[in-house]
């Protein structure tokens, strides 16, 4: 059975996450297919939510096909992602799951529960929602722990190392374009 962006019984209120018990690096590597998107959301204007579409940004000026920015407006995307069609969907997001700032952590799964993960008003549950209606396939989220999402603040430092790790991770360079 192909996987869904699906709802089901979760182990946290984040849903599962992989995380536990190996890297984001060693998860991504063993479950992102080729072809997969990366969608960095957040807005560059609130601190620390400016995470997900740096990432996504330099990640795509890195060379990996299918990486996008989509600032606060990840819906203006949907049309790109239904033509593309792809097997994964990695969501790039600020994410308060109750570490220390710049934590890093893989959530999702065929069995993931979205229950409005993310900082943003709605959370991502509506756009997965429409994702798993539209194109089969697996969501994921890749959460950074903010630490400051204040209007006109800057990076902080511990989430501009955690992005930085992201971008340069040898994990980018697993994947064929």
């Amino acid at each position: 059975m192909t996987g869904l962006c699906r709802r089901g019984k979760h182990d946290a209120h984040l849903g599962h996450t992989h995380a536990d018990a190996q890297s984001w690096e060693e998860e991504l590597r063993h479950h992102l297919r080729p072809g997969f998107v990366v969608l960095g959301v957040g807005s560059r204007l609130r601190g620390d939510d400016a995470a997900g579409p740096i990432v996504a940004q330099r990640l795509a000026e890195r060379g990996l096909p299918g990486a996008f920015d989509c600032g606060g407006v990840p819906e203006n995307y949907l049309g790109k992602i239904e033509k593309i069609q792809p097997a994964d969907i990695l969501f790039v997001d600020v994410v308060d799951f109750d570490e220390a700032p710049g934590a890093v952590r893989l959530f999702g799964g065929e069995s993931f529960q979205v229950q409005s993960i993310s900082t943003h008003s709605a959370g991502l549950s509506p756009l997965m929602d429409f994702l798993a209606a539209s194109c089969e396939a697996v969501c994921w989220v890749l959460a950074i722990q903010p630490a400051d999402l204040t209007y006109g603040a800057d990076l902080s430092e511990p989430v501009r190392r955690a992005v930085e790790e992201i971008v340069s991770s040898p994990v980018w360079l697993g994947f064929p374009e």
